[in-house]
């Protein structure tokens, strides 16, 4: 997986997202929450054998403190029976098993969606809202998004390219551990994205690590964690704002007037997205 740093990325917003720069927090997405339906769900293969599935789940996680607990009560032999009937008697049981599976995934992390493209004319129409949005070009090397974590051994806050391919990753469900690659794969439909993601632990162990972020919450459906968690966007990893080209006069004046004023942003280039006088496309003029 290659990790990508000291480079510009791209965050291309719909217009009501100038909260961004006025608050100067960006949010870290839920897998469940983001447009691809299959966003880091990987392929689970279902075990045709239960009991063998249940004795190498116990062997694979024999460090587990659970299992622990219930070796030492002397108690594994009648939970690994009781576990073989429950499968064998509903079919249903493991699917839930992996729904939890992902769903667990889902609590665990959130993910900042980049671009290493400046200018697609396809993220333009669906992440701006036809064009009446704008787009925020960052300093990654310079940012705090990828290096205030006490936490590196899973490989939070390194920023790192999506790998397009054509097969889901690959997880067998008998070991208790989260494939993190599946974060990082995607289908190749959407490799004109050029996406760089940085992700970060939200759950009560992970989310201590972090004091600047700011969660909203919301209520949860179907147990899935449907929280909003805001982060904050250093000014000074943030180098300049392109405003669309559908974008109204109302928003246009709010983002330059906010850059101008703000002693944070005034650093920051503006530029207005243009058609281009032949071909297709945009091309970036100063304002």
């Amino acid at each position: 997986m290659e990790t990508t740093s000291n480079f510009l990325a791209y965050k291309y917003c719909p217009p009501e997202r100038i909260d961004i720069l006025e608050n100067k927090r960006i949010r870290f997405t839920q897998l469940c929450d983001l447009n691809d339906p299959t966003d880091g769900l990987p392929t689970i293969h279902l075990p045709e054998d239960p009991k063998e599935f249940i004795l190498k789940t116990i062997e694979n996680n024999r460090d587990n403190p659970s299992i622990i607990e219930i070796k030492r009560l002397g108690l594994l032999e009648k939970a690994i029976e009781t576990e073989s009937r429950r499968y064998q008697t509903d079919p249903t049981v493991l699917q839930k098993y992996c729904y939890n599976v992902y769903r667990n995934f889902n609590d665990m992390f959130a993910v900042l969606s980049l671009s290493k493209n400046a200018n697609s004319e396809l993220m333009w129409s669906y992440y701006c809202n036809n064009s009446s949005g704008f787009v925020i070009e960052i300093v990654l090397s310079d940012s705090s998004l990828s290096r205030d974590s006490k936490l590196h051994s899973i490989g939070e806050n390194d920023p790192r390219d999506v790998i397009y391919s054509t097969t889901r990753h690959a997880v067998s469900i008998d070991r208790f551990e989260i494939p993190l690659d599946a974060i990082f794969t995607k289908s190749e439909a959407w490799s004109h994205e050029e996406e760089v993601r940085i992700i970060r632990r939200i759950d009560k162990e992970g989310i201590k690590n972090y004091s600047d972020v700011n969660i909203i919450k919301r209520d949860s459906r179907g147990g899935i964690n449907r929280n909003v968690y805001l982060f904050n966007l250093p000014p000074s990893s943030i180098r300049g704002v392109v405003i669309g080209y559908n974008c109204t006069d109302d928003i246009r004046d709010s983002i330059v007037k906010l850059i101008r004023n703000d002693p944070e942003l005034q650093h920051l280039y503006i530029k207005k997205s243009v058609l281009k006088t032949s071909g297709y496309g945009f091309e970036y003029l100063p304002i």
